[in-house]
Formats: C-alpha cells, sequence, structure tokens
C-alpha cells in the first residue's frame, strides 16, 4: 500500500481544521445558538458529528481498506446524510424546541445513524475477509 505523501497529509489537516472553523462561525455566529437554551446539547451533537466526520473521513484508507470500498462508501453517503439532516434540524428548529425536544429528536437521529452504519460495517469486515 502506498503511503500520503506529507503534503497529501498537510492538506487534509488544514482542510479538516477549516472545516471545523465554519462550522464553528455558523452555529455560534450566524445562528447565534448560544444565546438558547438547548446551547450546551448543540454543541454536544454537533462534537459528535466532527468526530464521527473525522473518524469516516480522516480514517477512509484505513476503513475502505479493512471493508472494502462499497461498504465504505456507503458509510460516507449515510455519514452527509446525517450532518444534512442534523444540521438542517438545527437552522430551522433549534429557536422552536425545547431542551428535551431537541435531545430527543437528536439522541434517536444518532441511534438511526448508529443502526445504518454498524452493520453496514460489521457486514463488509465480514466480506473483507472471506
Amino acid at each position: 500500500m502506498k503511503k500520503a505523501s506529507p503534503l497529501v497529509l498537510i492538506a487534509s489537516l488544514f482542510l479538516s481544521v477549516f472545516f471545523v472553523g465554519i462550522m464553528l462561525f455558523v452555529l455560534l455566529e450566524v445562528l447565534k445558538v448560544g444565546d438558547y437554551q438547548a446551547f450546551p446539547q448543540i454543541m454536544t451533537f454537533a462534537g459528535i458529528n466532527l468526530a464521527i466526520f473525522a473518524i469516516v473521513i480522516g480514517g477512509g484508507k484505513f476503513l475502505a481498506g479493512a471493508m472494502g470500498t462499497a461498504p465504505y462508501a456507503s458509510i460516507c453517503g449515510v455519514t452527509v446524510l446525517y450532518t444534512l439532516i442534523q444540521f438542517v434540524h438545527l437552522g430551522f428548529c433549534f429557536k422552536t424546541d425545547g431542551t428535551a425536544g431537541y435531545t430527543l429528536f437528536h439522541l434517536l437521529l444518532l441511534f438511526v445513524y448508529c443502526a445504518i452504519v454498524i452493520p453496514i460495517g460489521v457486514m463488509g469486515i465480514n466480506n473483507k475477509k472471506d
């Protein structure tokens, strides 16, 4: 397996940090989520989303090697969809949702995401071993 050049790793790190900065700017300055009761929950679920993104996208070469390209592509697609749903809900509903409603919606969303992604990953790894 060919190793990634240091320039590619530096560019990936830069883009990842830039993406985090954009997300934080949108959350804190555009949506002004700090003014609402659900602020800790919003930041918690945004952090979980960033961690998932870092694992799926940052560990792409490792994950694709462990499970194959098709399951990895499926996981990437589901991750992007999870992120879009999370931020669309955040953009439209965080002002009207109470803390409990916001938390419940995002816990259910995270549960559905895991219920889809974990079996795809496990089956991909098992098929890759065969």
